[in-house]
């Protein structure tokens, strides 16, 4: 029989029925099993804990691609960032697209990506899509108002834009930025360069 920990939900045709610590690691009651705490979503309350890993250079695009060279360089002994690295060096690699498109967007990441040669360009890229979570598991084709509506951000709005292609139904006065007709301050997430 397969159980999922702290679910309620039927699996395989009995319920669980483990009860789990409510108090999460920091000694505070939780509604939730196991002391988990909510996802914070736009305008939600929760405190903002984004910093910007030192280092990280969003604009102009030039500096982005020399600062996230050096530190894909500096993963790998050979000092040449490729595909065929150990598992340390591709984790380090990992971690530096996810920096990037977290701090400076998805966008700035497709324009550093394409400073490599393949196959290491097409990995940067998948890694960058991968790294976009829920936003890039969305369908194409929503609007700017369904975003909101699923309490993301404006930043997520315009990863989403740029991982879509740019949709024109995204870009109501057709001015290059996304969702200004909901969110009034989403130019801020564009890239400086754009």
């Amino acid at each position: 029989m397969s159980v999922l920990v702290a679910c309620s939900t039927t699996v395989h045709g009995s319920a669980s029925t483990l009860e789990v610590p409510r108090v999460s690691s920091d000694g505070e009651e939780s509604p939730f099993a196991g002391g988990a705490q909510p996802t914070c979503l736009a305008d939600d309350g929760c405190p903002d804990e984004t910093t910007t890993p030192v280092g990280l250079i969003c604009a102009p695009l030039p500096d982005a691609m020399a600062a996230f060279d050096a530190r894909a360089r500096a993963a790998f002994p050979s000092g040449e960032a490729s595909t065929s690295g150990s598992a340390a060096s591709l984790s380090a690699l990992t971690d530096a697209v996810i920096d990037v498109v977290d701090s400076c967007g998805f966008q700035v990441m497709v324009d550093v990506a394409n400073q490599y040669p393949e196959p290491l360009y097409t990995w940067l890229l998948a890694t960058a899509a991968s790294s976009l979570g829920e936003i890039g598991a969305l369908p194409g084709g929503l609007r700017c108002a369904d975003l909101a509506g699923l309490g993301l951000t404006p930043k997520n709005a315009v990863d989403y834009w740029f991982f879509w292609g740019s949709p024109g139904l995204m870009d109501a006065d057709v001015d290059g930025i996304p969702c200004e007709t909901v969110w009034a301050d989403v130019a801020q997430y564009m890239p400086s360069y754009y």
